[in-house]
């Protein structure tokens, strides 16, 4: 029997598919309400260069970060 074979697996490895998926969405939102704040933030020029008012990105700052697009989230 070699060494390897009674090597632990990394903690990540080890836990179930559905906790790594749970924290990979828990991330993402946390990542979204990240970028909307940072959306927010941008003063009228930077809101131009990207085609949306001041009113659209308070709007879009607003949103709870679990309200992301699916598309977003897969």
């Amino acid at each position: 029997m070699s060494d390897l074979s009674l090597a632990r697996p990394p903690v990540l490895v080890r836990l179930a598919h559905p906790v790594l998926a749970m924290l990979r969405m828990v991330w993402r939102w946390c990542e979204l309400a990240r970028q909307r704040q940072a959306l927010s933030r941008l003063e009228a020029e930077g809101l131009a260069d990207i085609g949306i008012c001041k009113t659209d990105a308070r709007r879009e700052a607003q949103r709870p970060r679990w309200d992301a697009p699916r598309h977003w989230m897969g």
